[in-house]
């Protein structure tokens, strides 16, 4: 499975419905989740209240691809943006994922998808560029993404305002917006005027 590592890389096939689902096991002790169809590793990356698991694992192809499992539906490939990887990286209560994949051009996008939409490209700062990293109850999602000098600035996304560039901490270059609660607060790192990096918590 590949590990795209970087500021802008990340995890991230096309699989079908549910997939390899596992027999429950006793409380107290850890339950494999399985994998998507004729991959043969996964990796979760957020859980909500209703235990509903977003993540990444690789395809049959060996492209890695976003997943959403249940309990009841095992794990679900959540498809691309037309390229061929994705990650899951956050999910709300109501089961809206977040995260990132790339697009049929190869960009690297974010994405929000739902039950009802599917993945919906997020769209990106002036660079070209974003992730997805944290999404709240209404939808907004929060991640990262080039703005149009090559640097890496933190982003909020709402339906209503579309992305936002949240711009750095004074005297820095570079921001990460990481999570978003349910007052549209986001909280990251950057790097501060000495090249340090620092948290941050932007509101709106």
């Amino acid at each position: 499975m590949a590990l795209l590592v970087g500021v802008l890389a990340a995890p991230v096939g096309v699989a079908g419905a549910a997939e390899v689902a596992a027999p429950v096991p006793p409380a107290g002790t850890m339950r494999d989740l399985g994998t998507l169809s004729g991959g043969t590793s996964s990796v979760g990356r957020a859980i909500n209240d209703q235990g509903l698991v977003a993540g990444y694992g690789d395809t049959a192809g060996g492209s890695d691809h976003a997943f959403l499992w249940s309990v009841s539906g095992g794990m679900r490939d959540l498809g691309t943006l037309g390229g061929e990887i994705s990650s899951g990286q956050a999910i709300n209560e109501r089961g809206q994922v977040a995260g990132f994949g790339n697009t049929a051009d190869g960009s690297l996008h974010a994405f929000l998808w739902s039950a009802s939409c599917g993945m919906r490209d997020l769209g990106t700062l002036s660079g070209g560029t974003s992730s997805g990293q944290g999404v709240n109850e209404q939808g907004q999602v929060t991640g990262f993404g080039t703005a149009a000098d090559g640097s890496v600035h933190a982003f909020l996304r709402s339906a209503s305002g579309g992305m936002r560039d949240l711009g750095t901490l004074s005297g820095g270059a570079t921001s990460l917006g990481q999570a978003i609660n349910e007052r549209g607060q986001v909280t990251g790192f950057g790097t501060a005027a000495d090249g340090s990096m620092h948290a941050f918590l932007w509101s709106p």
